[in-house]
């Protein structure tokens, strides 16, 4: 006998009470899809998105393993600027530059690896409204979000872990990986 493929109830309802911890509404184990790590997480809503013409935004550098599953799903690759003066803030005038009909997702890797960046709240929030505005969802990587930066908090709004502000925001437009 296999296993769910979305996981083992006892799992999603673990993972569900954990992450409730940190946000204002509560999930519940259907919300929660595991999968073999951050890779397969990857894979899986690359497919998801993939449809003809459509095209996503990708920080350079970046996680090369994102590349490789957007050109296997057909998926246009635009790629957008972090701004080094900024702290590696993502450009967000290139983001709506580069975005149009056809763009489904952006990806944002906070912390940044091999950047170092952590974007500050108020950043995050404004990486989420011009997302809202352009009607694209956030693929957000925090697979580094119990890496501490030097003097760097892992705290936003007296939240716990919570290195971005996505649980604040309404559930749908969301894709965390490797969180």
């Amino acid at each position: 006998m296999f296993t769910p493929t979305v996981g083992i109830l006892p799992a999603r309802r673990a993972i569900a009470d954990y992450l409730n911890r940190d946000i204002p509404y509560k999930l519940c184990p259907d919300d929660v899809y595991l999968t073999i790590g951050s890779k397969q997480g990857i894979e899986i809503v690359t497919a998801v998105l993939s449809r003809p013409g459509a095209n996503i935004l990708l920080p350079p550098p970046g996680f090369p393993y994102y590349e490789l599953w957007c050109a296997y799903n057909n998926l246009e690759m635009r790629h957008y600027d972090l701004l080094p003066e900024k702290g590696w803030e993502v450009d967000l005038d290139a983001v709506e530059t580069l975005a149009n009909a056809n763009t489904v997702a952006m990806v944002i890797i906070n912390p940044g690896n091999p950047c170092g960046n952590v974007f500050s709240y108020e950043h995050l929030n404004k990486v989420a409204e011009t997302a809202r505005k352009l009607g694209i969802l956030i693929i957000s990587d925090e697979a580094y979000d119990s890496i501490a930066f030097g003097s760097t908090r892992c705290e936003y709004s007296g939240q716990r872990r919570l290195f971005s502000p996505w649980g604040l925001y309404q559930r749908d437009g969301l894709f965390p990986v490797g969180a």
